[in-house]
């Protein structure tokens, strides 16, 4: 049967809140098909065909060759237009990498088996490619949750600021370093740290101290630190208990310099509220130069394949000209 009714996006839009909507966050896979496609398509259209003035944050997660169901190829292209659409749209990007949450999920598997998931809710016969991203998704919520928490007043304030603190001119893409890894998997308590203090900055320590804290993107720390730029910065998102004063920012800080070369007058600190029941967490997106290099690989592997795949774009409205400009546009952007 043919489908004659016109989607109207601008009154589904209207009736999520009485209100305009003011920010959007955008989670996606980047460099496939439906997913990414639909979430460039919604950031231009958000931006472009709308007369809200609403922010973005978007969240890309980024393919694992040779394990993900996409060809590299293709992929490579499709996350080249991807990154040109954050790089025109998003007010906030930050970037995921499957290959670190496939291998922290592997890593931690047994405390990840016990927590809820959505996934859980899937009919059985909808399992099937789904249950192996269960914990990966679950340690990749727990970093956006953190982020969304930090809104404090309007979103459009404060995905303003998170453009303000983060958005130098290059590369303008963050990536998250989560503290700890996940949350805990039994009740928050007095007994998960000794002296009760499960949401205080000593929990935060506690978790640098037993290595349970992780860059989620695929990059070696050493990396980071050798080849970020000067201009490298950090905005943490602190949820603890306490005021955090000037001793707790204090071992923030040298647990950043600790980690990666960030100036202290290139550090923000946004403190989320905490409940009494909640456990101490902590989320720095880490705005570095020395994810580079991974995304310039992309980059080429895109360029060297577009011949390839100029036809079969072409049937979908993208010329050689737009995808050269995108291609360039992204290079500029992490060179």
């Amino acid at each position: 049967k043919e489908v004659s009714a016109k989607f109207d996006m601008q009154k589904q839009l209207a009736g999520l809140s009485p209100e305009p909507v003011r920010g959007f966050t955008i989670p996606f896979a980047m460099g496939g098909g439906t997913g990414s496609s639909f979430a460039s398509a919604f950031m231009q259209y958000i931006k472009k065909d709308t007369k809200e003035h609403a922010t973005i944050a978007s969240f890309g997660l980024l393919p694992e060759f040779g394990w993900d169901p996409v060809i590299l190829e293709a992929s490579a292209i499709n996350i080249v237009m991807n990154l040109e659409h954050q790089i025109k749209y998003s007010d906030c990007s930050i970037l995921f990498s499957n290959k670190t949450l496939r291998h922290l999920a592997h890593k931690h598997e047994k405390r990840l088996e016990k927590m809820q998931s959505i996934i859980d809710d899937l009919p059985k016969e909808h399992e099937i490619g789904w249950k192996e991203y269960r914990g990966m998704n679950l340690i990749a919520a727990n970093a956006i949750a953190m982020f969304i928490a930090s809104f404090a007043r309007e979103t459009e304030w404060d995905m303003s600021n998170y453009r303000t603190w983060l958005a130098t001119k290059r590369p303008r893409f963050a990536i998250p370093w989560v503290i700890p890894i996940i949350p805990e998997d039994r009740p928050w308590g007095s007994d998960l740290i000794p002296g009760g203090k499960a949401n205080m900055m000593e929990a935060i320590v506690e978790h640098i101290h037993k290595r349970e804290d992780a860059v989620l993107f695929d990059i070696d720390e050493n990396d980071i630190r050798d080849k970020g730029g000067p201009k490298d910065s950090c905005c943490a998102l602190v949820k603890v208990k306490g005021e955090f004063d000037v001793k707790e920012r204090e071992i923030l800080k040298n647990m950043i310099k600790d980690r990666f070369h960030i100036e202290e007058s290139r550090m923000i600190f946004v403190k989320i509220p905490i409940l009494e029941s909640e456990q101490a967490n902590v989320t720095i997106l880490v705005n570095t130069k020395a994810i580079g290099p991974k995304i310039l690989e992309i980059a080429s592997e895109a360029e060297a394949s577009w011949d390839a795949y100029k036809e079969e774009y072409g049937k979908w409205g993208l010329t050689t000209e737009e995808f050269k400009q995108s291609l360039m546009d992204v290079v500029h952007q992490f060179s």
